[in-house]
């Protein structure tokens, strides 16, 4: 089980909140998936492992953060867990087939 481009998926992020860090699970959707071959960090970073995915968050107003991107290397071991860097699919994408798709979920803070 690993996303695919163009997925939708939750990743447990780290935000400072009144000078504490505290983990949001926040949607995005995967833009790439690094080959292992040519995709790198910045143009002269070094080359990313297979499987790193380019992360596209949505902007988050009641944050004050702006859309972006990141590469970033999930772990099949931290896929649902309750842990900084923790993934899971966002719930639009697990709707059966021919079903109607609810939109991406809001970020929330982790209650752990």
């Amino acid at each position: 089980m690993h996303p695919r481009t163009h997925q939708r998926i939750e990743v447990c992020w780290p935000y400072k909140e009144k000078g504490k860090t505290v983990n949001i699970w926040a949607s995005g959707t995967v833009k790439r998936v690094a080959d292992g071959l040519s995709d790198r960090r910045g143009k002269k970073g070094s080359i990313l492992p297979a499987g790193a995915l380019l992360w596209a968050w949505d902007e988050d107003k009641e944050y004050d953060e702006k859309a972006g991107e990141r590469w970033l290397v999930l772990l099949p071991a931290k896929y649902n867990k309750q842990v900084q860097y923790a993934w899971r699919f966002d719930p639009c994408e697990l709707v059966p087939e021919g079903a109607p798709t609810p939109p991406p979920r809001a970020p929330f803070i982790d209650e752990d």
